[in-house]
């Protein structure tokens, strides 16, 4: 799938109407998966909207109008982004974060999440990369 990079950068909006959200989720899923990814953002699929998605094994979640609340430490870790996919970046983000978003029926969620260095358990580091 072919986005324009400036899309990326432009700030998303709030999901205020939850109508279509399901089947941008499932979509979304869909796409990590056949692209071997553990987070995506709508940006990243062609929607201006603040909806991820993380899908690891130890976590998976859709995240709508995400939001970071605390964040504490750092870790250095290896990154890449389905949307450049021979980029790979060295970042140092977040080592844990509190998240707040709501779910698929508007319901207000909160996590605290951490990091390991470890693919499976980056998720504070997907959640920092994609919100």
């Amino acid at each position: 799938m072919e986005i324009d990079p400036i899309f990326l950068f432009e700030k998303c909006e709030d999901v205020v109407d939850f109508e279509g959200v399901a089947t941008l989720v499932e979509d979304m899923f869909m796409f990590a998966r056949a692209n071997n990814g553990v987070g995506l953002a709508a940006n990243q699929v062609g929607y201006n909207k603040r909806v991820i998605i993380v899908n690891t094994p130890n976590f998976k979640a859709a995240m709508i109008n995400p939001v970071i609340v605390k964040s504490f430490g750092s870790v250095k870790s290896v990154e890449g982004c389905l949307s450049f996919p021979k980029g790979i970046l060295r970042i140092e983000r977040a080592k844990q974060i509190s998240v707040e978003w709501l779910d698929g029926y508007g319901e207000k969620q909160q996590k605290a999440m951490m990091s390991s260095l470890k693919r499976s358990k980056k998720i504070s580091i997907i959640c920092s990369n994609d919100c």
